[in-house]
């Protein structure tokens, strides 16, 4: 199971701002409402592979520390994040 870009692009965004969902939407010219549908796709797949975001601030703690530790920008392809998540295991 593998995140998608659009799911990599929530995270970074998480990761960057800490914002609410409406934040979040409105730097990446989406509906809140998708912001919050990939987030619970994506806690649903962080959990399956045993990594505890139960809640936002897990969430955004890990979405921090993933951004940190593969010194991701997001000016470059998004791929970079998607590839960093995949090495840490987070892939089945």
């Amino acid at each position: 199971m593998k995140i998608t870009n659009r799911e990599a692009t929530i995270l970074i965004a998480l990761a960057e701002t800490g914002g609410s969902n409406s934040e979040i939407a409105s730097k990446l010219g989406i509906a809140e409402n998708s912001v919050k549908v990939y987030l619970v796709k994506l806690r649903k797949k962080l959990e399956q592979q045993g990594i505890d975001v139960s809640t936002r601030i897990k969430l955004y703690e890990w979405a921090k520390e993933c951004k940190r530790e593969y010194s991701v920008d997001t000016r470059e392809p998004i791929d970079e994040l998607e590839r960093s998540i995949y090495e840490d295991g987070i892939s089945e």
